[in-house]
């Protein structure tokens, strides 16, 4: 945007000595409000930037703990001018304040609308700089307590007369001395009307195609899903073929010898007993090419219902994916778009988890964002705590539901098992295991994922086991 528009806003501008109540942000969008006064100031620091005085609440402005220390700094200061720096798209709006003391201090807000580059900072008389909204891409960060420096001309820029009216076209495209379209008589209600009739419906509709970008995604992936679910579960109705080759390589097991690629065998389980050509692993020995069938037709047999399940979950995820995609809405607001961009992700996956009875149950974690999870949110303090100890792994939450007062010597061994298992020494035998309760279990602040502290520990020294085989032993 021509820094003639902004410029001629400066030279128009209003609400001088206005109290300065606080400032908000929405995106990259801030608002600052007076008291008295039901319009604020609101400053677009987009690729396109510039600020003007508005009325409107479309946007869900919030007090932010970025702003916190600007609030601190201009709560209660009184607006005296605003100004254009350096014939560039640099804005300073002058506040005075009385500090405790009573004296009367100035503050600078300068707003660099500088493309792609935007930024909000506060500096003290001295231009020493308070507060900085963005680090500055043009040579170093703006850290509180440096100076601050204008940034470097490219060129000086004629700020030639603006002859209103003036307006936008369809394409954002900005007109001066013109009588179509939506025309504005002043800059502020040309920059109002140019963000919220041409900026924030254009943002709006980018969020929309992105979301049906994700969505079709979406939908795509989850019918691969379903064609390779189909094709498994035309595999699961070989199920006897798999169980007869199986028992005909069983019952010629002397006619089998490592390295053969085939055998050819009499079909006993069809009429004539006709020969029939079974294909031989020849890297593997007899007794594991026989396995080998045998293993094909218990994941036919277990696996057919599960995976009718599952082609039934996928179908209705499809479905609710598709009236997504062809519901018609009209949002309030950007950031109930970005609810339904954010709901049209797939969920993230479970914990491993194992039910021992009505009394106990056992989650693992599956990467360190899973181990805090399970400490943050699902572990009680009466719930223990395992992790094998000099290893990195997986941390282990038993669930004490009823709040027994002792745990049982069998659990215990179980658990510590599992956490040996999930852990970097899984191979290993005799393993220390760490456990204690919940309650002794500490993340220090600002520690990285998945490391914590604890208290009153036992170890037990244990051979590692996983789920299938505990669940065997339960």
């Amino acid at each position: 945007m021509n820094i003639r528009y902004l410029a001629q806003w400066v030279e128009e501008d209003r609400l001088k000595k206005s109290v300065v109540h606080q400032i908000r942000k929405y995106r990259d969008q801030i608002a600052i409000s007076f008291r008295k006064q039901k319009t604020f100031l609101q400053i677009n620091l987009g690729t396109n930037g510039f600020l003007f005085f508005t009325g409107k609440e479309e946007l869900l402005f919030n007090i932010s703990k970025e702003l916190e220390l600007l609030n601190q700094r201009l709560q209660h200061a009184i607006l005296k001018r605003i100004e254009l720096l350096n014939q560039d798209r640099i804005v300073e709006l002058v506040f005075d304040k009385k500090d405790i003391t009573g004296q009367l201090v100035s503050f600078f807000l300068i707003i660099e609308l500088i493309p792609n580059r935007s930024n909000l900072i506060l500096t003290d008389r001295e231009r020493k700089i308070l507060f900085s909204l963005r680090s500055s891409r043009r040579f170093k960060n703006l850290l509180p307590g440096s100076s601050y420096h204008l940034p470097s001309k490219k060129e000086d820029l004629c700020l030639e007369r603006i002859v209103y009216p003036i307006s936008f076209d369809q394409q954002g495209k900005i007109r001066e001395n013109t009588k179509k379209f939506n025309i504005f008589p002043d800059m502020n209600s040309f920059f109002e009307g140019y963000y919220y009739l041409y900026l924030l419906p254009l943002a709006k509709k980018k969020l929309i195609a992105n979301q049906e970008k994700i969505l079709r995604k979406e939908i795509l992936k989850k019918h691969k899903k379903l064609d390779k679910l189909s094709q498994e579960l035309s595999q699961t109705r070989k199920e006897n073929h798999w169980k007869q080759i199986a028992e005909l390589l069983k019952a010629n097991f002397s006619k089998m010898k490592r390295g053969m690629k085939l055998v050819r065998l009499k079909n006993y389980y069809q009429n004539g007993f006709p020969e029939i050509e079974i294909e031989l692993e020849p890297n593997k020995t007899p007794s594991e090419n026989i396995e080998n069938y045998f293993k094909k037709y218990r994941k036919a047999r277990d696996g057919k219902v599960k995976i009718k399940q599952q082609i039934e979950k996928t179908g209705k995820e499809i479905r609710k994916l598709e009236s997504k995609l062809t519901e018609q809405r009209s949002w309030k607001d950007l950031d109930e778009e970005s609810e339904n961009l954010k709901s049209a992700k797939p969920e993230p996956k479970r914990f491993r988890m194992l039910k021992i009875n009505q009394d106990w149950e056992v989650y693992i974690g599956r990467n360190n964002k899973e181990n805090d999870l399970l400490l943050s949110k699902l572990a009680k303090p009466h719930d223990w705590w395992f992790h094998c100890r000099m290893f990195h792994g997986s941390h282990l939450i038993l669930r004490n539901l009823n709040k027994n007062l002792k745990v049982p010597s069998k659990i215990i061994l179980i658990c510590a098992r599992m956490a040996a298992y999930y852990s970097k020494a899984k191979h290993a035998t005799n393993v220390p295991v760490d456990y204690t309760q919940v309650r002794y279990v500490r993340k220090p602040r600002g520690a990285s994922a998945g490391f914590v502290t604890y208290t009153n520990q036992k170890t037990l020294y244990v051979d590692p086991a996983g789920i299938r085989d505990i669940r065997s032993l339960i």
